[in-house]
C-alpha cells in the first residue's frame, strides 16, 4: 500500500516529519555525520523533510537521490519511528528499509561524512534508537536465525531483552561497544542463551552470575581491562559485587569513558 502524501496533520505532540533510509551493505547501516559546531560529529541515517503532498517513499526517493547521490530502487519494510527535539521541537522520524542500486556510490560523494557501521560497533554519539534501528534493519537483510547466532543476531537478541530497563541497557550496551567478549566464543556459547520467538524475533539473556564464576575461576583468560569491563558490566545488571578501586584502576580513556557512559545510561541520564 502506497504512503499517504504529508498533510498538515501531525502525530499529537510533533511539530515536524522526516524520513529516513536504512540501506545496508552485507552486515553494515549506512550513517551519516553532521558536524554539532563543538568540534564534535553525531551521527543518524540518511534522511531529510518531505515536502508537502509528497508521500513518505516519494520524499525519501528524493532525498537520497539529491542530497546523497543513491538512486533507491525498491522499499522494503518499515522499521518504525522515533522521536528527537531539535531547537524545542519533536521531529518524528519514519524509517524505512531501502535498497539502492549502487550504495557504495555514496563513498563518491565527498562532501558527505558517513560511515558503514556494524550495529555492534557504532560511533559512540549514535543514540539508542539509532542502534534498534540498526539492528533491525540489518537482521531484515540478514540470512533467518543460525545456531549459534552470529554476532549480528546476538548483538540485536541482548539488545530486544534489555531494552527499556536502564541498568540492563547499560551492562548490555558496555559489553556490545567494549567489542571484546562477544566476540569469544567460549563466552557466547556458555554465558549468552539465545531463543527465537515464535514470529521469527530473536531474544537472549547473559548469565551473569555464571560468567563471573568462569572469571574468578580462572577458565575465562582475559586481560585485567577485560576482566574489569566484565565484572562492571555484571554489578550493572545483576547483583554481583565489585571493588571499584580495583575494577576502575587501570582503565585506558576508552574504557574509562564506556563505563562512564554506561553509569550514565543507568541513572536514566541517555
Amino acid at each position: 500500500m502506497k504512503p499517504a502524501p504529508v498533510t498538515e496533520s501531525l502525530a499529537e505532540g510533533t511539530g515536524h516529519t522526516a524520513v529516513a533510509a536504512a540501506v545496508t551493505l552485507g552486515e553494515r547501516i549506512l550513517l551519516c555525520g553532521h558536524d554539532t559546531g563543538d568540534f564534535d560529529r553525531e551521527w543518524e541515517l540518511p534522511g531529510g523533510v518531505p515536502l508537502p503532498g509528497e508521500t513518505l517513499t516519494d520524499a525519501l526517493s528524493r532525498i537520497l537521490a539529491c542530497g546523497y547521490g543513491l538512486d533507491a530502487t525498491g522499499f522494503g519494510a518499515y522499521l518504525g519511528s522515533h522521536d528527537i527535539v531539535h531547537d524545542g521541537e519533536i521531529i518524528r522520524t519514519f524509517v524505512f528499509t531501502v535498497t539502492c542500486a549502487d550504495p557504495t556510490q555514496i563513498c563518491r560523494h565527498a562532501r558527505i561524512a558517513h560511515c558503514w557501521a556494524d550495529p555492534a560497533d557504532l560511533p559512540e554519539q549514535a543514540s539508542q534508537d539509532l542502534a534498534r534501528l540498526a539492528d533491525i534493519a540489518v537482521l531484515a537483510a540478514a540470512a533467518p536465525f543460525s545456531s549459534p547466532p552470529g554476532p549480528c543476531q546476538v548483538t540485536a537478541a541482548l539488545r530486544a531483552t534489555s531494552r527499556g530497563i536502564y541498568c540492563d541497557q547499560a551492562a548490555t550496551e558496555l559489553l556490545i561497544r567494549h567489542r571484546t567478549w562477544l566476540r569469544r566464543n567460549d563466552f557466547t556459547t556458555q554465558f549468552i542463551i539465545p531463543q527465537a520467538g515464535p514470529s521469527g524475533d530473536i531474544t537472549a539473556a547473559i548469565s551473569w552470575e555464571e560468567a563471573i564464576a568462569a572469571l574468578r575461576a580462572g577458565n575465562l583468560p582475559c586481560s585485567r581491562s577485560e576482566a574489569s569491563i566484565l565484572r562492571l558490566a555484571a554489578s550493572l545488571a545483576s547483583t554481583s559485587p565489585v571493588a571499584l578501586r580495583d575494577a576502575i584502576t587501570g582503565l585506558d580513556q576508552a574504557n574509562t569513558q564506556l563505563v562512564l557512559n554506561a553509569i550514565r545510561h543507568a541513572s536514566g541520564r541517555n
